[in-house]
């Protein structure tokens, strides 16, 4: 009969196997260790390459041709391609294995040998050492550059119309971030594509040339005959102007009553009923008999004082070419004003010796009423307790009533126009503050003729280069043409 084997003896060769078997994993481990020692430990990484179980000659060797391999570049939807060689990049293999041949012999140690038993593995991720020429990589960015960079782009006129296309926003090369990029990204063996970093240029501050060059090309008919043209438009918001013989005097007497209603409203508060008719009939029939009356009413029964108020004013407003000489209609002629505007040589117009202003001081002049009504500007500044925005807003509104069937009324579309015209014979012109879509504006037109003009030709030039001025301020796109008129608006 077998005897059982006892606990004791049980427990003695279940030791006995377990400590060989665990003598087996060590000397299994120690020949592992050793046989390892020359290579590179688990999870190393240089230029995101894994080189773990590596020796030192085949890691560089790996990360070399990884190094080596094309990238590829995108700027926008262009594709391009950039071979190391030619900036001469490449790995500094010196450099590379005497960081590795260190992370080998840290790893030799005997008290590497647990952590190697327990796989206790710190990730080595190693950027490689490199060597380029900064020279040949920033000639090749700018080469880039060169080839599709792009300014911003400039409306520009479509011929045979009065229509703009619309210009866009430039691209440019940021060559800074440019240089990183490339040189993080051939410094990876695996992530060869990069998008280079374009910055936009946006068109921000357009200039008027564009405008100008749409008013010359419509207007060259008529100044090819001996006439004069003078335009001049500003952009409320911007300051942005063209002008086209914008400090060329002209006759005014029209446009005068524009000072002759500042000047009423700064001095008369508050203004009499009697006093708003008078304006009213002055800016709306352009009544010169009610003119004269304001101007007796602010030269205190004198008309000729109330012109020296005016003159005044215009002086203070920094305005020196504009006048009114004397009271208006008289058929005498007044004292000679000489103002640098009809001290020209190069163009003349044979002004109004009584009245003249220049398209600039008049759009000028428009446009103060309209910063006062938004509390600022000269008008504010020089007469703050005679000149409120509300007083500012009144006398706009009374220029509102100034209905224009044509002129800039016609070719500025859906907009509210405020304008003053003036004319006589040999001179037609309009000023007008234009509340667009696009933004507000002032236009100020005035044509003489060497000889008596003709509305129905006349109010189709002032209409398109209203639709000119237009087009700049709303997306290029000009508003019907104009039917012309059959007779002229008020004086």
């Amino acid at each position: 009969m077998r005897r059982r084997p006892s606990p004791k003896s049980t427990f003695k060769l279940g030791s006995m196997v377990a400590a060989a078997v665990l003598a087996l994993v060590l000397i299994g481990n120690l020949i592992s260790f050793a046989a390892t020692r020359d290579r590179l430990p688990r999870e190393t990484y240089l230029a995101d390459v894994d080189v773990s179980g590596m020796t030192v000659p085949e890691a560089i060797e790996r990360v070399q041709r990884a190094l080596q391999a094309p990238l590829t570049l995108r700027y926008q939807t262009q594709v391009l391609t950039l071979v190391p060689a030619q900036i001469e990049f490449k790995l500094n293999d010196a450099v590379a294995r005497l960081v590795l041949e260190r992370i080998v012999r840290r790893n030799q140690g005997m008290d590497q040998f647990l952590p190697f038993v327990l796989r206790q593995v710190s990730p080595s991720r190693l950027p490689p050492p490199y060597q380029y020429s900064d020279e040949k990589l920033q000639a090749y960015l700018l080469d880039i550059a060169a080839q599709y960079d792009r300014p911003p782009t400039l409306p520009s006129a479509e011929p045979g119309t009065l229509n703009l296309r619309p210009g866009a926003d430039g691209l440019a090369l940021n060559l800074t971030e440019a240089r990183d990029r490339v040189l993080a990204a051939l410094s990876s063996g695996i992530n060869r594509t990069l998008d280079l970093p374009v910055d936009v240029v946006p068109l921000t501050d357009v200039g008027t040339q564009v405008l100008g060059d749409l008013i010359s090309v419509r207007i060259s008919g008529f100044v090819a005959g001996g006439n004069v043209a003078g335009v001049f438009v500003k952009d409320v918001r911007s300051g942005r102007e063209f002008s086209l013989n914008g400090e060329v005097a002209f006759s005014a007497a029209g446009w005068l009553k524009l000072p002759l209603l500042i000047e009423a409203y700064r001095a008369a508060d508050p203004l009499s009923p009697a006093l708003i008719d008078r304006l009213t009939s002055m800016i709306v029939e352009g009544s010169s008999l009610n003119a004269n009356e304001v101007l007796r009413e602010l030269g205190a029964g004198d008309a000729d004082q109330g012109v020296v108020a005016v003159n005044v004013l215009l002086k203070k407003l920094g305005l020196v070419n504009t006048f009114l000489a004397q009271p208006f209609g008289q058929q005498t002629l007044p004292p000679t004003f000489v103002t640098p505007a009809n001290a020209r040589a190069d163009v003349n117009t044979n002004p109004d010796p009584r009245a003249q202003s220049t398209p600039a001081d008049v759009a000028l002049l428009l446009e103060m009423i309209e910063q006062c009504r938004l509390d600022a500007g000269p008008l504010v500044l020089l007469f703050p307790q005679q000149l409120t925005p509300d007083k500012c807003n009144q006398m706009l509104e009374l220029l509102a009533r100034n209905r224009l069937n044509g002129l800039l009324e016609a070719g500025s579309g859906s907009s509210t126009v405020i304008s003053r015209q003036s004319w006589d014979a040999n001179n037609h012109g309009v000023v007008g503050l234009v509340r667009s879509p696009g933004g507000d504006y002032i236009v100020a037109v005035m044509l003489h003729g060497s000889a008596p003009l003709n509305w129905a030709d006349t109010s189709l030039i002032i209409a398109d280069v209203a639709r000119a001025a237009y087009s700049f301020f709303n997306n290029g796109q000009a508003p019907p043409p104009a039917q012309p008129i059959a007779a002229p608006p008020p004086p």
